[in-house]
């Protein structure tokens, strides 16, 4: 099928216009909001970014855009189904007209899974969402054990994280030698949500992108496929044997929220600090893949799309030493990250002793020294004499003065901490600083992002199955927040709408 002729934002707009007074119709009430929004998104760029996945012979293809827009739309609408929104289609004239279509002539069901395929790149005989895998059964743990295998899959599979990061930037060197070709799954969806959503929303106002600090977390999501399979082996007894399963990428995994055992899959997501907006699309997992590991390939998708991030915020889920090292030598980013109780005693350094449990060095005096920033270039925070340096000790005189410094200076003694010493505790940002304790604050705006995704956009509510279907699910979902994000800055409402709305 061939592409059809690419159509400007603005003939959209005439287009809808033009047939809700042909057929003198009128928006429904309930449908008035999601009209409001899409009239004014931008969907022309999808064009041109799926055009090679269309042939230049046959029939012409449904346009990308309006099919885009109609997913969108049937997200807004609160409808999971495919079935049920082909049927809203055609009993509501006015909703095919709001996504790019003639009353007349709407796609099928087959139009719209034929789309998900161009959506996503992945091979047909990965695609299928039928396969004959190893039964695994739900895990016997009580809550206490799921929480720490959990919390600390180190313990149980020790340096992951350290050849992950090691393989990354080794991989990374070679590209830059070598263009690779290679091009992941989700590299459309990725390339359609920053040029036709991100970008929009940075134009706002909504997004920072030159002042950027994001938060990352993950959350586990259960999918429609029943995790006992089929039987295929003649085994009359309880057995292991390899099963028949219908979402065979589907894993038992620990949700820490709910405290239960979850059956599917890993969402995890980098979103914006300051609106809540995920600035690239979840990368979605196995429920059984901890969240730290997946971190790494969430920044380096980040900033291969050209952001750069100035601080990272995690929780301590995500307290490892090679991935602070990671972020602070490899892409210069800092860390917000909280020290995980358990793995206190890991990577210790024996000058700690002068230190306190932040990383912050202590001068003979017993005070804090001040710290006087963090140079990039040679990797090291500077800490300055608190007496020479603070107005409330100007009039305080300290007895260890003449030990503290061999020369008297009224700048004060400076001491230096190097983050390759101990990345954990020795942060460009210091964990006692406000700076740091302002920006954990705000670390929980990612996991309200998380709830937005699953109940305003009932992800929960989906039956679907397969990594492709929920891959395509998620992205809808993020792109809906961004949609309702952009249409609150615009200041569209539904009471202003409603002269527009209604076309006589």
């Amino acid at each position: 099928m061939s592409l059809p002729k690419v159509r400007a934002h603005k003939e959209y707009q005439e287009f809808v216009k033009e047939q809700l007074k042909a057929h003198s119709l009128g928006i429904p009430t309930f449908f008035m909001n999601v009209y409001a929004k899409l009239i004014n998104l931008d969907l022309s760029r999808v064009n041109s970014i799926l055009k090679f996945r269309y042939s230049n012979r046959g029939t012409p293809a449904r346009a990308p855009d309006n099919m885009l827009r109609s997913l969108l739309a049937m997200m807004l609408s609160g409808i999971t189904s495919i079935d049920e929104w082909i049927a809203l289609l055609r009993s509501f004239p006015s909703l095919a007209i709001i996504s790019g279509f003639t009353p007349e002539d709407t796609p099928g069901v087959g139009t719209f899974y034929d789309f998900f395929d161009r959506l996503y790149l992945m091979d047909k005989d990965k695609s299928k969402t039928k396969g004959k895998i190893r039964f695994r059964r739900k895990p016997n743990k009580s809550k206490e054990q799921g929480k720490r295998e959990d919390a600390l899959p180190e313990h149980n599979h020790k340096g992951v994280i350290q050849r992950l990061v090691n393989r990354v930037m080794r991989e990374d060197s070679k590209k830059k030698n070598n263009k690779s070709s290679y091009k992941a799954p989700d590299y459309l969806l990725q390339k359609i949500f920053k040029e036709c959503f991100v970008i929009p929303s940075a134009r706002l106002g909504i997004i920072d992108l030159d002042n950027l600090n994001v938060g990352g977390d993950g959350s586990k999501i259960a999918t429609y496929a029943s995790p006992y399979g089929k039987k295929v082996c003649k085994c009359k007894d309880k057995c292991d044997c390899p099963r028949l399963f219908s979402d065979r990428d589907a894993r038992w995994g620990w949700d820490s929220f709910h405290e239960s055992w979850v059956y599917g899959y890993g969402i995890h997501d980098l979103v914006d600090l300051k609106s809540g907006l995920s600035i690239i699309l979840p990368k979605l997992t196995s429920a059984n893949i901890h969240d730290g590991v997946v971190a790494i390939n969430l920044i380096r998708e980040a900033m291969n799309q050209g952001y750069r991030i100035k601080h990272s915020v995690f929780d301590s889920d995500y307290d490892n030493y090679h991935f602070y090292r990671f972020l602070i030598d490899y892409y210069r980013i800092s860390p917000i990250i909280k020290i995980n109780k358990r793995c206190e005693g890991k990577f210790k350094n024996r000058d700690l002793i002068f230190f306190t449990k932040d990383g912050a060095p202590i001068c003979l005096y017993g005070l804090t020294l001040t710290n006087w920033g963090y140079c990039w270039d040679r990797g090291r925070n500077k800490w300055r004499c608190p007496i020479c340096s603070l107005a409330q000790y100007k009039d305080e005189e300290c007895p260890y003065r003449d030990i503290c410094q061999q020369k008297k200076s009224k700048y004060g003694r400076v001491v230096y901490t190097r983050s390759k010493e101990n990345y954990r505790y020795f942060t460009p940002v210091p964990r006692d600083s406000d700076l740091w304790k302002e920006l954990y604050k705000k670390r929980s705006i990612s996991e309200r992002s998380f709830k937005v995704k699953k109940r305003d956009y009932k992800l929960t509510a989906t039956r679907t199955r397969g990594r492709k279907m929920w891959a395509i699910r998620v992205a809808l979902a993020c792109m809906c927040q961004h949609i309702d994000a952009q249409a609150k800055a615009l200041g569209v409402r539904e009471e202003k709408s409603q002269d527009v709305l209604t076309v006589t």
